[in-house]
């Protein structure tokens, strides 16, 4: 047997690290994973947390835009009836630049409710009416059936514009501008 103290020594140092190796290595694995689950766990919770807040800014958008929506119908209506009446006494016709001019006035303020076509048709709206009083056209059928066309037109593109699918489309193009 051999019985040299640096030999007995060099291999007692040896078995301990064969024990503590395993141990160590496990402990660095252990706290890598740790590491990557923490980063992936905080990850996911900022997108999460993007995307609730996406949620609620394009409910609390689309909620504005039905309301400004509704707003505008009642307001077109409200200026076609104002139109209509203009020919009929000089009171009814400065009613009807009143109500052009409100209609000017919210198609201008919501512009970021409108989509592109609804407010190309809200000028073109405009411009009739406009040339309805400042031509005093009040028995033109023509300009008439042109503006009732326009007003279906409108109505028919705000249906679309509230449609589900739109927001879902917006939300889209929300997050690819995010990622």
């Amino acid at each position: 047997m051999n019985s040299d103290p640096n030999t007995s020594s060099s291999s007692a140092k040896w078995e301990l690290t064969k024990l503590l190796l395993p141990t160590l290595a496990t402990a660095l694995i252990g706290f890598g994973i740790w590491n990557e689950q923490t980063k992936i766990q905080t990850a996911v919770d900022q997108n999460n947390q993007y995307l609730r807040t996406q949620l609620a800014l394009g409910e609390e958008y689309y909620r504005r835009r039905l309301t400004v929506y509704e707003n505008t119908c009642r307001q077109v209506a409200e200026t076609k009836t104002a139109l209509d009446q203009a020919g009929i006494t000089p009171e009814f016709e400065t009613h009807a630049v009143t109500m052009m001019a409100e209609f000017d006035k919210l198609r201008k303020v919501n512009t970021l409710y409108w989509s592109p076509n609804l407010e190309k048709q809200l000028g073109k709206l405009w411009w009739l009416g406009i040339d309805k009083l400042r031509g005093r056209k009040f028995d033109d059928n023509q300009l008439e059936d042109t503006i009732m066309s326009e007003i279906a037109g409108l109505h028919e593109q705000m249906r679309q514009d509230l449609q589900i699918p739109e927001i879902g489309r917006a939300l889209n193009g929300a997050n690819n501008r995010h990622q």
